[in-house]
Protein backbone atom coordinates (compact mmCIF):
# COMPACT_ATOMS: atom_id res chain seq x y z
CA UNK A 1 0.00 0.00 0.00
CA UNK A 2 1.27 3.42 -0.57
CA UNK A 3 1.93 5.16 2.42
CA UNK A 4 0.74 8.87 0.36
CA UNK A 5 -2.48 7.32 -0.11
CA UNK A 6 -4.96 9.29 1.84
CA UNK A 7 -6.97 5.80 2.15
CA UNK A 8 -4.03 3.90 3.88
CA UNK A 9 -4.69 3.79 7.60
CA UNK A 10 -1.94 1.55 9.16
CA UNK A 11 -1.13 -0.21 5.80
CA UNK A 12 -4.77 -0.82 5.31
CA UNK A 13 -6.87 0.39 2.70
CA UNK A 14 -10.02 2.01 3.78
CA UNK A 15 -11.18 3.26 0.54
CA UNK A 16 -11.94 -0.33 -1.17
CA UNK A 17 -13.32 -3.67 0.76
CA UNK A 18 -12.14 -5.92 0.22
CA UNK A 19 -8.84 -3.90 0.24
CA UNK A 20 -6.04 -3.70 -2.08
CA UNK A 21 -3.14 -4.84 -1.20
CA UNK A 22 -1.02 -2.62 -3.71
CA UNK A 23 -1.97 0.79 -4.84
CA UNK A 24 -0.27 0.29 -8.46
CA UNK A 25 -3.17 1.04 -10.94
CA UNK A 26 -6.43 2.07 -8.10
CA UNK A 27 -8.50 4.16 -9.52
CA UNK A 28 -9.07 5.85 -5.98
CA UNK A 29 -5.65 6.49 -5.31
CA UNK A 30 -4.93 10.36 -3.74
CA UNK A 31 -2.57 12.32 -1.59
CA UNK A 32 -4.61 13.46 1.44
CA UNK A 33 -4.26 16.93 -0.11
CA UNK A 34 -5.87 15.72 -3.03
CA UNK A 35 -8.83 14.09 -1.32
CA UNK A 36 -8.91 17.37 1.07
CA UNK A 37 -9.53 19.46 -1.74
CA UNK A 38 -11.99 17.16 -3.28
CA UNK A 39 -13.98 16.89 0.22
CA UNK A 40 -14.34 20.65 0.40
CA UNK A 41 -15.61 21.02 -3.38
CA UNK A 42 -18.63 18.92 -2.76
CA UNK A 43 -19.18 20.45 0.14
CA UNK A 44 -19.39 23.61 -1.59
CA UNK A 45 -21.90 22.10 -3.85
CA UNK A 46 -23.77 21.05 -0.99
CA UNK A 47 -23.45 24.10 0.95
CA UNK A 48 -24.79 25.77 -2.48
CA UNK A 49 -28.10 24.32 -1.95
CA UNK A 50 -31.20 24.60 -0.70
CA UNK A 51 -31.78 24.51 3.29
CA UNK A 52 -34.47 21.37 2.88
CA UNK A 53 -31.98 19.44 0.60
CA UNK A 54 -28.95 20.14 3.10
CA UNK A 55 -30.96 18.55 5.65
CA UNK A 56 -31.87 15.85 3.60
CA UNK A 57 -28.30 14.70 2.79
CA UNK A 58 -27.30 15.70 6.35
CA UNK A 59 -29.87 13.44 7.94
CA UNK A 60 -29.68 10.64 5.30
CA UNK A 61 -25.63 10.72 5.16
CA UNK A 62 -24.24 12.62 7.72
CA UNK A 63 -26.14 11.46 10.55
CA UNK A 64 -27.88 14.82 11.00
CA UNK A 65 -24.45 16.35 11.14
CA UNK A 66 -23.32 19.30 8.23
CA UNK A 67 -19.69 18.91 8.51
CA UNK A 68 -20.02 21.63 5.18
CA UNK A 69 -21.09 24.06 7.95
CA UNK A 70 -19.31 23.14 11.13
CA UNK A 71 -15.63 23.45 9.16
CA UNK A 72 -16.72 27.23 8.74
CA UNK A 73 -15.87 26.91 4.79
CA UNK A 74 -19.50 28.06 3.62
CA UNK A 75 -22.11 30.87 5.00
CA UNK A 76 -25.58 29.19 4.34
Amino acid sequence: MNPSCFANHGGACIALKPAMAHCRGCAFYQTAAQAQTGRDHAWGVIAAKPKYQQQYLAEKYYQRKMPWKEAGRHDR
